[in-house]
C-alpha cells in the first residue's frame, strides 16, 4: 500500500493478542509482567504531560485489569518520588488476581487510598482514568458514573489509560455519560473506537504503546483495518513526466446537476481538476450550461436532453462520476440506468445512491461514497444502527452494491473486496458542510483517471481530502465551505513542488509560511 498503516482492533482482537501473550508456548508473559508494561508505558507519558515534578497525581481505579495498570502505575509513581493518591472503586478485598497484588503492592508503599467525594472532587494536578478500559460495555454503574462525572469536572489535567471509560472501544459510541480526556495511553494496539463515532469528542492526544511486544504474539489475529498515519502520496502521484499531455492523466465525466442544484456538479468537477484530471466534462440540465462554465471554464460543460446524447460523452471518459446534485426526476433516472450500465470505473455518491435501493443489483467496477444517513437507507436500518456498527455496515455495503464503499463520518471507512480496510480519522468539524461529499467524489474520480486502481484511489483521496480539510480548518473550521479545500487539495495533489519551491527559497510562495509548516508537520514520518 503507497500509505503507511497502523493495525486496528477490536476488543476481541485486542483480547486475542492478550491471550497469545499469556499462552504462547514458548515464550508466555506473564499477566503482572504485561500490567507492568502498560503501567511504565502511561508512565512514560505521563512524565511528558506533568506540569513541573512537584505535581499531584491521582488515580481512579477500578475492579479489573484497567484497575490493576491504574494501581501499578501509582507504585511506580511513588516509587519515582511523586505525590500519588489512589482513589479505589472497588473495596481491595474484593480484588482479586493481579489486580488484588498490584492493589496491595500500593498499601504496603503506604499509598494513600481516599474514597472519591462529589463534594471534594478531584484537587490533583494530574488526574487518571483507570476504570474501566475497554471492559465497559453498557450504561455505567455507580460509584463509576459518579466518578467519571468527577473527572469531567476536574480541574487537573486528564489521561485516561486504554481508552476513556465509558466510551465504546468498538464503535466510540458514548453509553450515558465517559470520560472527556486530554490525553489517552492505549495499549498493544489501536481500538476502532478510538477512531470513530463520538470517540474524537473525549480521547484527547492518543498515544499508542505496543508494550514491547514481540511479532509472533500479534501473528495469530488479523486487524480490522488499518489506520492510515501519513500523506506521503509520491509514491502515487509522482512527478509527471515533461513530455506528458493532457491525454495522458484521463477524462472525467460527471452527471448531476438536476434543477436548482448545478452547484454539487461543478464542485465535483473542479476538485478533479485541482487534483490533476486531464479533461473533466460534466453533463447537466440545458439550463444550467452557462452557470457552470462561467464559474470555470476548464470545465467542458453539456446540456443533456436524451440518454443517445450522453452514451456519446461516455465513450470518451475514462472515470464516470454519478449523483453530484442529481434528483429523482425522471431526466435523472433515465440517465442513471445508462451510467451504471457503462464499462468503465465509477464513482457513486448523493443522488444517485437512493436508485441503487430500487435497481437491486450490485454495480460493477464501482465506489459508493454514502453519509451515514444514506448509508442507513440503502441498508433500511437508523443512523444509530450504521454508526454502532459502521465497520459491518461498510462490509454489506460492499456485499450489496458495490466493489469499494467508502463510509464516511468521524473515523472514514474504506472497504474493498479482497484488500485490507482502511480508516481515516483526519478531518475536522468544519467540513460539515453543503458540497464536501461532491469535492470527495470528484478527488477519487481524478486519481482513478491518473492510472490509480479505484480501491487504492478512494483510501488515497478520502486522506487527500481529510488533510486539504485540516489545512483549510487552520483559518477557523465554522464557516468553512467546501471551495476553500481546492488550493489545498491542488498543494497536497504536489508534495515534490511545495518542497523544490521551499528549499529554493522562492520568494513568491502559493501559501504563506504558516501553511508551509503545516504540511511540513502532516508529511513528517511517524516512526513506530
Amino acid at each position: 500500500m503507497f500509505i503507511e498503516p497502523e493495525a486496528v482492533y477490536t476488543v476481541e482482537q485486542i483480547r486475542a493478542i492478550e491471550t497469545a501473550c499469556l499462552k504462547h508456548k514458548e515464550d508466555p508473559i506473564a499477566p503482572k509482567e504485561l500490567m507492568r508494561r502498560a503501567a511504565q508505558a502511561a508512565f512514560e507519558q505521563l512524565t511528558i504531560v506533568m506540569p513541573d515534578d512537584e505535581a499531584t497525581i491521582g488515580i481512579v481505579c477500578g475492579g479489573g485489569n484497567n484497575g490493576g495498570d491504574g494501581f501499578t502505575l501509582a507504585k511506580i509513581v511513588a516509587d519515582e518520588g511523586f505525590e500519588v493518591v489512589v482513589y479505589p472503586l472497588v473495596p481491595v478485598e474484593k480484588l482479586k488476581g493481579v489486580a488484588k497484588e498490584a492493589a496491595d503492592d500500593c498499601l504496603d508503599a503506604d499509598i494513600e487510598f481516599l474514597d472519591i467525594d462529589p463534594e471534594v472532587g478531584f484537587e490533583e494536578d494530574v488526574v487518571i482514568d483507570a476504570m474501566l478500559g475497554i471492559g465497559c460495555t453498557g450504561p455505567l454503574r455507580e460509584p463509576y458514573a459518579t466518578a467519571v462525572a468527577m473527572l469531567n469536572e476536574a480541574d487537573g489535567f486528564v489521561i485516561s489509560l486504554d481508552i476513556p471509560t465509558g466510551l465504546d472501544a468498538d464503535s466510540g459510541k458514548v453509553f450515558d455519560d465517559a470520560v472527556m480526556a486530554e490525553y489517552t495511553v492505549t495499549f498493544i494496539g489501536m481500538k476502532m473506537g478510538l477512531l470513530q463515532g463520538q470517540a474524537r469528542d473525549y480521547t484527547g492526544i492518543i498515544v499508542a504503546d505496543d508494550l514491547d511486544l514481540d511479532d509472533k504474539y500479534y501473528e495469530p489475529v488479523e486487524p480490522s483495518c488499518y489506520r492510515l498515519l501519513q500523506d506521503e502520496i509520491n509514491d502515487a502521484l509522482t512527478p509527471r513526466m515533461k513530455s506528458s499531455h493532457k491525454g495522458d492523466y484521463g477524462h472525467v465525466l460527471i452527471l448531476g446537476g438536476d434543477l436548482g442544484m448545478p452547484g454539487a456538479a461543478r464542485l465535483a468537477a473542479e476538485a478533479a481538476l485541482r487534483v490533476g484530471a486531464g479533461l473533466v466534462s460534466v453533463a447537466t440540465r440545458p439550463e444550467h450550461v452557462a452557470a457552470i462554465v462561467s464559474g470555470r471554464p476548464e470545465i467542458m460543460v453539456h446540456g443533456i436532453d436524451d440518454t443517445a446524447a450522453f452514451k456519446a460523452l461516455c465513450e470518451r471518459a475514462t472515470v464516470l462520476v454519478i449523483g453530484p446534485g442529481l434528483g429523482k426526476s425522471d431526466w435523472a433516472e433515465g440517465l442513471l440506468k445508462v451510467a451504471l450500465e457503462q464499462d468503465m470505473p465509477k464513482v457513486i455518491d448523493a443522488g444517485a445512491l437512493d436508485y441503487l435501493i430500487k435497481r437491486k443489483k450490485r454495480v460493477a467496477d464501482a465506489v459508493i461514497t454514502p453519509h451515514v444517513g444514506e448509508a442507513a437507507r440503502l441498508l433500511k436500518m437508523t443512523a444509530e444502527d450504521v454508526q454502532d456498527d459502521r465497520l459491518g455496515v461498510a462490509e454489506t455495503l460492499c456485499e450489496r452494491y458495490a466493489d469499494t464503499a467508502v463510509l464516511k463520518g468521524p473515523g472514514t471507512l474504506i472497504m474493498t473486496d479482497d484488500e485490507p480496510t482502511y480508516i481515516c480519522d483526519a478531518g475536522n468539524p468544519g467540513m460539515a458542510s453543503g458540497g464536501m461529499g461532491d469535492v470527495l467524489s470528484g478527488v477519487i474520480a481524478a486519481i482513478i483517471a491518473q492510472g490509480i486502481v479505484a480501491h487504492e484511489a478512494a483510501t488515497l483521496a478520502v486522506y487527500l481530502h481529510s488533510q486539504a480539510g485540516d489545512l483549510a480548518a487552520e483559518e477557523g473550521e465554522r464557516g468553512m465551505i467546501a471551495t476553500d479545500l481546492m488550493p489545498y487539495l491542488r498543494m497536497l495533489a504536489n508534495p515534490e513542488q511545495t518542497s523544490v519551491m521551499e528549499s529554493n527559497g522562492e520568494e513568491e510562495l502559493p501559501f504563506d509560511e504558516d501553511d508551509l509548516a503545516l504540511i511540513d508537520k502532516l508529511f513528517v514520518r511517524q516512526e513506530k
